[in-house]
């Protein structure tokens, strides 16, 4: 992906955010298909006890750039929670309702209240 920063954030002080950019596209195609400025979020992110550089790109560019990070992150642990759900009824192991729940506890308990956030934000979208 080529880009060129416009500008250079500063909207917290996270030691685990390593840049924040509004940028926009010089590729010719993906300019015309994403004509207006992105913001670029660079943070360590923790995946299975590593700290891993992760890029995130997104159009909303009022959030700080750690609750851009969480939210993705939080995105991810709920994606990877239903993958599970679903492989595991595929195969017919389904979990018990108690287990259900506890699965449905230790999410929340991981996620914290990002989640919460996440479905404020995705109610406020309408999506």
């Amino acid at each position: 992906m080529q880009y060129r920063v416009v500008e250079r954030l500063k909207t917290t002080d996270n030691p685990r955010i390593l840049a924040d950019e509004i940028i926009e596209l010089t590729v010719f195609n993906s300019l015309r298909d994403y004509p207006q400025v992105l913001r670029r979020v660079v943070a360590l992110v923790e995946i299975a006890g590593k700290d891993v550089e992760m890029v995130f790109l997104t159009n909303h560019l009022t959030w700080s750039a750690w609750t851009v990070a969480e939210l993705y992150r939080c995105r991810w642990d709920i994606e990877v929670f239903f993958k599970e759900l679903k492989r595991d009824a595929a195969a017919g192991r389904l979990p018990r309702p108690q287990r259900q729940c506890r699965a449905l506890a230790d999410l929340d308990r991981t996620a914290g209240s990002s989640v919460a956030a996440l479905s404020r934000v995705s109610a406020w979208l309408g999506a």
